[in-house]
């Protein structure tokens, strides 16, 4: 299975790349709004792969550059055939 990094990450609203680690973390950037509020936060992310069930995780934890609110988040996804 190829997993295309951005593909994944481009599923979140807000996220993006802004850089890769060499143990394969990524390092991210994810907006948050809260009604006229938004947050960004600094993260810190790990896609991990099951190739043969065709799923995955993405488990990622940051913090904001101003106040220093932290977050945790850990997202499950499926790849499915599509028609024909």
């Amino acid at each position: 299975m190829v997993v295309h990094l951005a593909a994944v990450v481009g599923c979140i609203p807000g996220a993006s790349i802004v850089g890769q680690d060499d143990d394969g973390a990524l390092d991210t950037s994810v907006a948050v709004k809260f009604g006229p509020t938004r947050v960004t936060f600094r993260v810190r992310a790990m896609l991990e792969l099951d190739e043969a069930a065709r799923e995955g995780r993405i488990t990622a934890q940051g913090k904001d550059s101003i106040g220093g609110t932290r977050m945790r988040s850990t997202a499950k996804f499926g790849v499915t055939p599509g028609p024909g």
